[in-house]
């Protein structure tokens, strides 16, 4: 028995060719037995950089939705309330388009919550302004006297706060970004 394993390693060192692992006790795979492995891993690979290259722009433009609130006209002072012309502007300076935006807001006078609204803006492309008008009609009875006196002067200031919506990566993932901005009268 010595002599069959002192020749078995004679035989290895004398040809180096010959030491492979299959040798070592492990048979080494042809490559098509790999290839499953192999492309799997590329596959992985271009999902991933699909997933970043569609997430990135998207939510970029997403977060970077700037907003503003405008006066469009005069107070319209009545009896019993008052419809006050307000522009809801919306501006997306990335140079990349958002995603569908959607919005909800609340309208409050000198500091006082008088209502709430929504809006679906679509998409925003880049570079581009959106504007939402609205007359915003408030009743004396639901504010106050203080308020509404104030309201009937002419000289007050609206505030808008909300949020903005939008669902990025295929509509799979939300993004939201708050928003606030002040017009006097």
């Amino acid at each position: 028995m010595k002599s069959e394993t002192g020749s078995k390693s004679e035989s290895n060192e004398e040809n180096p060719e010959e030491l492979t692992s299959s040798s070592k006790g492990v048979p080494e795979k042809p490559f098509y037995k790999k290839a499953p492995f192999v492309v799997g891993i590329v596959v992985l690979l271009l999902l991933f950089s699909s997933v970043g290259y569609s997430l990135y722009p998207e939510y970029t433009a997403a977060k970077s939705l700037e907003f503003d609130v405008e006066g469009t006209g005069e107070p319209d002072p009545g009896i019993e309330s008052i419809d006050i012309p307000v522009e809801k502007i919306f501006h997306n300076p990335s140079e990349y388009d958002t995603p569908s935006i959607e919005a909800d807001y609340d309208v409050y006078i000198e500091g006082t919550y008088v209502g709430e609204g929504s809006l679906s803006l679509g998409i925003v492309s880049s570079e581009e302004t959106k504007v939402d008008e609205q007359i915003v009609t408030v009743y004396y009875e639901d504010v106050g006297t203080s308020l509404a006196e104030v309201l009937r002067s002419g000289e007050f200031v609206v505030t808008i706060r909300g949020e903005a919506r939008a669902y990025v990566l295929y509509n799979s993932i939300p993004v939201s970004q708050d928003f606030a901005a002040k017009y006097s009268f």
